[in-house]
């Protein structure tokens, strides 16, 4: 008999086993897979002013599990407007990180030209599809020293804005805000608790804090405010609020919103806040087990920079401030309000809102003056604009200045910072403070590089009409918990010329509250405020599916420790797959708007750690084989080999919606308590989304002998491979009266979006 060794499974001390055989290792995984289960993970910075600039940056693994072991690549692209070309910077064979390398990456793109509007993209290279990145990656843009300091340039780099930002560098983990402005809507009927933490150091203008609970009423659109708060500048923000008891219907809104007609240092305020059903209704039936969820908090943001500010530093004196820019609206214009400001230290010195009419100034233009008082000499005064309107209608106002006068003698004429918000088109990529931006990226999964092919990022579809009759020809009926995306090609694919079922380039992300970053759509590609990742979807898929269906085997991966040698041996990790393709068409014109949308879900647990023997030590599931432990304990070199796929279970899913909605309707709405209502006039909507989900295969005792027999389901019929120890039985059918894991469920939703006084509400989720 061979030497043994005594191995302790995780942390559990009375579990331990004798090890003896070589464990199976990832690369005998057979990777033939047609669809990508990986995305790549992007961060992208959009240049203000143009500028020469250096990166510099620094990239690890966070960890070295054997989930996460594998060849990391990244690289820095650049796309130049002038020329609409991309082009690398640091490409991404330049230095690769292998397994193992839990050093510090370090690297310097010392001196390049940036224009403004040229992007900078950060991109993580997913090429393993069954691996799992987690790489800590800091980054920091700043201006060449040469170009900061030069003879004609007095600026520094040391520089800060009011709110203590740096003015001419940027790094990700200081300025990322993870919020995105999106409303929560209640998922079901019933009873909820709120608590919400609000804190931030002093902040340059005063702020208003809101939480509100909108219900319909009828066809009124009403409120109630949970909390309100108006913190002044200059004042630190400590907000808690706990509300019990809030009883809540489906399709209520719960508000989160800090808002200000400035920018402040957005990424220095802190927001927790969870909404948590006591009890909660489906269908008539009440659930009193634990649902929480986690909302964003809406921030009035000016993200788009169209001019950064000179610092002035003014000695003691009171001192008028005179507005000085180039307007070009048009009569045709809507009316607009800009705020000027004069602000430092976390301060609000100074301000006045200008109001244009018509496309005109209203009134002189001196007319729109403040006065600030400097009792000590004070640095970092930065004169400041802001509109609450998109680029292309801020871009009607340049070359903004601040005459100033101290007691009536001319001081100086000083550039001014002027901030704007953005289209709904250009938040594709997030809320874009201080140029920062995310989105999650696939274009092939062979084991070639490509550069990011800049109009993918810009493939949304506008404008097009689609006839009901469309939507009328579709044959759901052809869909069950079977179908897949071969089906949805054959039974939609000749329908109005529809395109073929490729991965889509780019995936927005969304703000995950819960854990603090941005995730893709598929949850499969996201980034935190200091890493950024992959694989993390199917990760997490492996861990709903262990703690839903095998609840006692949820544990995590396997380590093995040899008392021996006092070191670590090498074992498998559990390992999903999950595939989720989705089909998404729709469009509209001035009058209304369609969509469909069908998503395909397939999970796969290809490597498990399961007893197939009886011996009661865990034996090694590998894709297409099994690695059986010895009868004391030991990992034997005795594999049994299969012709196809060995999953400890696979199940698959598929769901798909319709959502059509009417424009340009009237309702009324008033606030609870007040005289007073206004016309709104909005969209109306409505979604209707079926799914199903079953089980296709699973191993599981169905004869009772104690070894887990290998199941399949396929449309209703039954078959069964039963387990003999070392080997299998043929497939024989199985007569078995009852649904194997096999779940349905409909939903119908009512988005709404409206112009309340100038003031964008989206109820559409």
């Amino acid at each position: 008999m061979e030497a043994a060794s005594l191995l302790e499974y995780g942390n559990d001390e009375c579990y331990s086993f004798n090890y003896s055989g070589s464990p199976l290792w990832k690369d005998d995984f057979v990777q033939d897979k047609n669809n990508p289960s990986r995305r790549d993970p992007v961060r992208m910075w959009v240049c203000p002013v143009g500028e020469h600039a250096k990166i510099l940056y620094s990239i690890s693994r966070t960890n070295a599990n054997s989930s996460n072991n594998g060849t990391v690549y990244y690289s820095i692209q650049v796309f130049r407007q002038n020329t609409q070309l991309m082009e690398y910077l640091v490409g991404p064979e330049e230095d690769p990180i292998s397994g193992g390398d839990l050093s510090e990456h370090t690297g310097e793109v010392p001196d390049f030209r940036l224009d403004k509007g040229d992007i900078v993209y950060f991109r993580l290279h997913s090429k393993n599809d069954l691996g799992f990145d987690d790489i800590e990656w800091d980054m920091t843009i700043y201006p060449a020293d040469y170009y900061i300091n030069g003879d004609d340039c007095d600026e520094t780099i040391n520089d800060l804005t009011p709110d203590g930002d740096p003015i001419y560098s940027y790094n990700y983990a200081d300025d990322a805000v993870i919020h995105d402005p999106k409303y929560f809507q209640i998922p079901y009927d019933g009873q909820v608790n709120i608590e919400a933490l609000l804190t931030s150091p002093p902040q340059s203008d005063k702020l208003t804090y809101v939480i509100e609970h909108w219900y319909l009423q009828g066809l009124v659109w009403l409120h109630t405010t949970i909390v309100q708060e108006n913190p002044t500048h200059n004042t630190p923000l400590d907000y808690y609020s706990y509300t019990e008891n809030i009883n809540v219907n489906k399709g209520d809104i719960i508000m989160c919103k800090l808002s200000s007609v400035t920018n402040v240092n957005w990424s220095d305020i802190e927001f927790d806040a969870t909404i948590d059903y006591n009890y909660y209704s489906i269908n008539g039936n009440l659930y009193d087990d634990e649902l929480a969820y986690h909302p964003s908090l809406i921030l009035s943001l000016y993200p788009n920079i169209l001019e950064l500010p000179k610092q002035v530093t003014l000695t003691q004196g009171t001192y008028t401030v005179y507005p000085s820019f180039i307007e070009g609206f048009t009569s045709e214009e809507d009316d607009y309000e800009i705020v000027f400001t004069a602000k430092a230290n976390h301060k609000l010195l100074g301000t006045t809102t200008i109001i244009i009419d018509d496309g005109n100034v209203l009134g002189a233009l001196d007319n729109y003056v403040f006065d600030i008082n400097i009792l000590q000499p004070t640095e970092n005064i930065s004169f400041e604009y802001f509109i609450a309107e998109p680029e292309d209608v801020a871009e009607n106002i340049t070359y903004t200045e601040a005459k100033v006068y101290l007691d009536g003698s001319y001081v100086g004429v000083y550039r001014s910072g002027y901030y704007s918000q953005l289209s709904e088109e250009q938040l594709i990529f997030g809320n874009l403070y201080r140029g920062w931006g995310q989105f999650s990226y696939y274009d092939d999964d062979s084991d070639e590089f490509y550069l990011i092919d800049h109009d993918a990022l810009n493939n949304v579809p506008t404008n097009i009409t689609i006839d009901q009759a469309f939507f009328n020809n579709l044959n759901f009926s052809a869909l069950d918990e079977n179908s897949d995306i071969d089906l949805v090609e054959e039974t939609f694919g000749t329908v109005n010329n529809l395109p073929t079922f490729e991965p889509n380039s780019f995936e927005t992300m969304k703000a995950d509250r819960e854990k603090n970053r941005w995730v893709d759509n598929s949850y499969c590609a996201y980034t935190s405020a200091s890493s950024i990742g992959s694989g993390a979807g199917a990760q997490q898929a492996s861990e709903n599916l262990a703690n839903s269906t095998f609840s006692n085997n949820s544990g995590g991966e396997p380590s093995f420790y040899d008392y021996t040698t006092g070191g670590s041996r090498p074992t498998i990790n559990k390992m999903s797959y999950l595939y989720n393709n989705t089909f998404t068409v729709g469009g509209g014109n001035d009058e209304a708007n369609m969509g469909l949308t069908l998503t395909f879900t397939r999970t796969e647990v290809l490597a498990d750690l399961k007893d197939m023997n009886g011996d009661r030590y865990p034996d090694i599931i590998d894709v297409d084989k099994i690695q059986y432990s010895t009868a004391y304990g030991g990992l034997s070199d005795d594999i049994l080999e299969f012709e196809s796929e060995i999953m400890t279970s696979l199940s698959r899913g598929n769901s798909y919606g319709t959502s059509m909605g009417m424009k340009g309707t009237k309702m009324l709405s008033a606030d609870p308590g007040s005289n007073t209502s206004d016309n709104i006039i909005g969209s109306f909507g409505v979604g209707h989304n079926e799914s199903n989900s079953g089980l296709e295969e699973i191993l599981i005792d169905v004869n009772g002998y104690g070894l887990p027999d290998k199941l399949n389901v396929l449309n209703d019929n039954i078959s069964v491979e039963y387990n003999l120890g070392y080997s299998f039985t043929e497939q024989q059918s199985f007569n078995l009266n009852t649904i194997i894991s096999k779940t349905y469920s409909e939903s119908f939703s009512s988005p709404l979006g409206a112009k309340i006084n100038k003031a964008q509400f989206s109820f559409a989720f």
